[in-house]
C-alpha cells in the first residue's frame, strides 16, 4: 500500500475518541479476543495511552471452546504486559451444543456486565467487513428498515448500562492486517472461523467474494447504507418518540382521541414503541395489526389477551393490564445442590460457572432457598445497600414478571437476584469460580 495504514487507522480511533463526550469517572474498556482486530487495537490504543482523556484496560474472555484457547491466553498476556497495558481474563464454560456460538456471545456479554459501570465505554474491534457481513444476514434472514442500521459506531447497551464504540466500524480489515504485519505482530486465528456452516462465517467466506469479485466497491457501498439507515432510524425515532409522549396518559395506557388522529403507518411504530418501552416486550406483527384495529375501531369497548396480558380498550383509551392466575404463586423452594431448579410455575433456575464472579458454590452447601418478591427486599452489595425494585427497573424484565421474580436466600436472608446482583459476602472472589444464576420465566 502506498500510504501509511497506521495513520489512516488512527485517525479514525482518534476521530471517534475526539468526538464523543465522555465521563472523568469512567474507563475505557478494550474486549480483547487476541485475535487479528482487537489486537490491534489493543496496540494502538497502548500507543496512544498517555494522549487518552481516560484509563484504559483490557478483558479477555477465554470461552474453553478451542484447543488453542490457552495459548490465546499467554499471548494476549505477554503482549499486554510488553505495552504495558491492564489486563483482566475471564473463564467461563460454554457447552458443545448447536447453538455454542450464541452461548459464546451471551458468556462475553455477561462477562462485560460484571466489568463495565455506567460511566465506562466498551472498545470493540469491528471493521468495514463486519458491518456488511451484518447488514447482508440481516437482510437474508429477513428485516425491516431499522435492520438497515446494522451496527452502530456508538451504542448504549442497557441492561446494565454502558457505551459501545466501534471505531474502526468504516474501515476495510486489509488495513487491520496491513498495520499488524507493518509492526511485526502476532496474532491468534480461531479455526471456528473458517466453518462456513456458521451463517456469518458462510457470507465472509462464500458470497462476499464473490460480490466484492463483480462489484469492488460493493463492501464500500454496504457500510454507506448502514450509516444512512442508522440516520434514518434515529430520525424516525424522533417522530415515534413524540408521538408517543402526545398519546400517553399513563405508562400503561394512551389516549384513544390522540390515537386516532395518527397516520396509520406512524400509529403502528408508536404502538411498537410503547409496548417495547413501557413493558420491553417485541411484538408480533400479528399483535401490532389487532392494537391497531382495536384503538382505531369506532365502537367504544373491546380487549385482546397476548402472552399473559391484556389489552382493553375504552371510550377514552388504550391500556394493559396483567392476566394472572394462582399458577404464579408458588411456595418457598429448598435448592440443596449445584444444578438447575425447576420452578412450580413451570420456570427453571439455571446456572454458568464463571469464574471472579456469582455466588460460592458453598452457599449450596450450607443451604439455599429460593422465595417470590413480596416487596421491600434489600440486597447488600459492595457498593452498598440496593432495593431489589430498583435492579428490577433498570433491567430488561417485562414489568409484569418482576412481581414473579424468585429470589435467593440463606439462613432466612438475601442473597441474590437472578441474573442482577449477588450478596457482598457470598460472592466468589477474584480468581475463585463462582455461578451466575440465570431465570427462566415460565411460559404464558
Amino acid at each position: 500500500m502506498s500510504f501509511d495504514v497506521g495513520q489512516v487507522l488512527e485517525r479514525a480511533l482518534r476521530r471517534c475518541l475526539e468526538r464523543r463526550a465522555v465521563s472523568p469517572h469512567g474507563e475505557l474498556v478494550l474486549a480483547w479476543s487476541g485475535g487479528r482486530d482487537s489486537t490491534a487495537l489493543a496496540h494502538m490504543l497502548a500507543r496512544l495511552r498517555q494522549e487518552l482523556t481516560l484509563p484504559l484496560r483490557a478483558v479477555h474472555v477465554h470461552h474453553g471452546m478451542q484447543a488453542p484457547a490457552d495459548d490465546w491466553v499467554r499471548q494476549v498476556r505477554e503482549q499486554a504486559e510488553a505495552w504495558h497495558l491492564p489486563l483482566k481474563v475471564h473463564h467461563v464454560q460454554v457447552s458443545f451444543a448447536a447453538s455454542r456460538e450464541d452461548q459464546a456471545r451471551r458468556a462475553r456479554q455477561s462477562v462485560w456486565a460484571q466489568e463495565l459501570r455506567s460511566e465506562d465505554i466498551l472498545l470493540l474491534a469491528h471493521h468495514a467487513g463486519d458491518q456488511a457481513e451484518t447488514l447482508l444476514f440481516r437482510l437474508f434472514r429477513g428485516t425491516g428498515l431499522d435492520g438497515l442500521a446494522a451496527m452502530a459506531v456508538e451504542e448504549t447497551w442497557t441492561n446494565p448500562s454502558y457505551r459501545i464504540w466501534r471505531p474502526w466500524l468504516d474501515q476495510p480489515r486489509q488495513l487491520i492486517t496491513a498495520y499488524l504485519q507493518e509492526q511485526g505482530i502476532a496474532w491468534s486465528e480461531d479455526a471456528s472461523n473458517s466453518e462456513t456452516h456458521f451463517d456469518r462465517n458462510y457470507l465472509r467466506h462464500e458470497i462476499l467474494p464473490r460480490i466484492e469479485a463483480r462489484w469492488p466497491q460493493a463492501q464500500a457501498h454496504l457500510v454507506a447504507l448502514a450509516e444512512e439507515g442508522h440516520d434514518e432510524r434515529l430520525l424516525r425515532q424522533e417522530q415515534v418518540h413524540a408521538s408517543l409522549a402526545a398519546v400517553m396518559t399513563t405508562p400503561s395506557s394512551l389516549a384513544i382521541e390522540a390515537l386516532q388522529r395518527l397516520p396509520a403507518t406512524l400509529l403502528r411504530r408508536v404502538l411498537r414503541a410503547w409496548l417495547q418501552e413501557s413493558l420491553h416486550l417485541v411484538p408480533s406483527r400479528d399483535l401490532l395489526a389487532r392494537l391497531e384495529s382495536l384503538s382505531s375501531s369506532p365502537d367504544a369497548g373491546g380487549e385482546l389477551h397476548w402472552r399473559g396480558w391484556r389489552f382493553v380498550r375504552t371510550r377514552t383509551k388504550l391500556s394493559y393490564a396483567p392476566i394472572m392466575d394462582q399458577s404464579w404463586f408458588w411456595p418457598e423452594q429448598s435448592w440443596r445442590q449445584c444444578g438447575d431448579l425447576q420452578l412450580p410455575d413451570g420456570g427453571r433456575l439455571c446456572l454458568e460457572r464463571v469464574q471472579g464472579g456469582g455466588l460460592r458454590a458453598c452457599v449450596w452447601e450450607e443451604g439455599l432457598s429460593v422465595r417470590q418478591r413480596q416487596g421491600g427486599e434489600r440486597l447488600l452489595r459492595r457498593d452498598g445497600e440496593r432495593q431489589v425494585k430498583k435492579l428490577l427497573q433498570t433491567s430488561a424484565l417485562p414489568a409484569y414478571l418482576r412481581a414473579h421474580m424468585p429470589l435467593l436466600y440463606a439462613h432466612g436472608r438475601l442473597v441474590g437476584v437472578p441474573g442482577l446482583a449477588v450478596a457482598a459476602d457470598v460472592a466468589a472472589a477474584p480468581g475463585e469460580y463462582g455461578y451466575h444464576v440465570h431465570w427462566i420465566p415460565p411460559v404464558r
